[in-house]
């Protein structure tokens, strides 16, 4: 165990230390009740208060200019809209405006990297996902990144490219903000093209915040 790597993880809420132990077991199989259920799991708290306050201090010091974007895309990313039939809820466009702090531009004794970094969290990710082994990104700029939201920014609806995604919320938005997804609102072999266009035609039936 690397205790400096993960000492900003409130580890007596979240023992990914000891994943063998009553309380670590007990945590695994709480994430993979909720993902099987609603295809995410909620972990309120997993960075000490402190720690999560020293990151947000920080990110203004870094050596490091953010790539911004604001453009338009369909859920999929796919860029294959003129393919479609004309119905296809995938023709349908939404925006996202954001600015990026690629992984190597987050400096190596960052908390945030460290926490990123250790085998213990990997261990904790993929046996929540069973998952095993699981190993880290080899991708030195999108491996991990940190989203900066100015006012009038927003993430579009949409489905991640990825097999999973782990989101730290590192703070509050003085307004809006909101983060929404639809549990198992398509799977493999369903892609439910009728709910996601009610989606993006602004119904929220079954959404969870």
């Amino acid at each position: 165990m690397r205790a400096q790597a993960i000492s900003p993880v409130d580890l007596e809420r979240y023992p990914i230390d000891d994943l063998d132990g009553p309380a670590g077991r007990a945590l695994v199989a709480r994430c993979r009740s909720e993902l099987a259920a609603v295809g995410a799991c909620d972990l309120p708290g997993f960075l000490r208060r402190q720690a999560v306050e020293q990151i947000v201090a920080e990110i203004p010091q870094w050596d490091a200019t953010p790539h911004r974007t604001d453009t338009t895309h369909n859920i999929e990313f796919s860029g294959k809209e003129a393919e479609l039939a004309d119905d296809d809820p995938l023709r349908l466009r939404v925006r996202s405006a954001k600015s990026l702090i690629a992984y190597d531009q987050i400096p190596d004794a960052s908390p945030l990297r460290a926490v990123y970094e250790s085998d213990e969290l990997t261990a904790f990710v993929g046996a929540s996902l069973d998952v095993e082994p699981l190993f880290r990104q080899s991708d030195e700029i999108g491996a991990l990144n940190v989203m900066l939201y100015d006012p009038g920014d927003e993430l579009g609806w949409h489905f991640d490219n990825a097999d999973f995604v782990v989101t730290l919320m590192l703070q509050e938005p003085s307004v809006g903000g909101m983060f929404e997804f639809v549990p198992m609102l398509r799977t493999a072999d369903d892609k439910n093209p009728r709910g996601v266009a009610a989606l993006l035609a602004g119904d929220r039936t079954g959404f969870a915040p």
